[in-house]
């Protein structure tokens, strides 16, 4: 089993999410924590979009993420792929919220050559 992730996390890491967006092929935000969901303990699907999410995330001690997701190993049926996203770590008025961005292996090769990101995988 093999384990990735990359390196050299820019500070401003939006253009990668919003290219990794556009070449995505499963996304959603979950939120916990919040007036709609206000368990602490368990995730839920939000009404977020993209952007209202990353807003929140952006202001509230962002924690980002780049990571390999080796399903083939786990599975044996689903592709691997790349999980871009992040969510929010500080305290804030709405609640925690997270984005998940999953790229093929393919297209998340061609983002990280195009913003130059180092992968290290272990």
């Amino acid at each position: 089993m093999k384990h990735g992730k990359i390196k050299n996390l820019p500070a401003d890491i939006k253009p990668i999410l919003d290219d990794a967006l556009k070449v995505s092929f499963n996304y959603w935000v979950d939120e916990k924590g919040t007036k709609e969901h206000p368990s602490v303990w368990r995730r839920e699907l939000s009404n977020l979009s993209y952007e209202e999410a990353y807003n929140i995330v952006s202001k509230n001690k962002p924690l980002w993420h780049i990571v390999f997701r080796n399903m083939k190993y786990l599975s044996k049926s689903e592709d691997d792929f790349w999980d871009f996203g992040g969510c929010n770590i500080g305290s804030n008025d709405y609640g925690e919220v997270f984005i998940w961005i999953q790229v093929s292996v393919e297209e998340a090769e061609k983002l990280f050559q195009k913003y130059n990101l180092e992968v290290e995988y272990f």
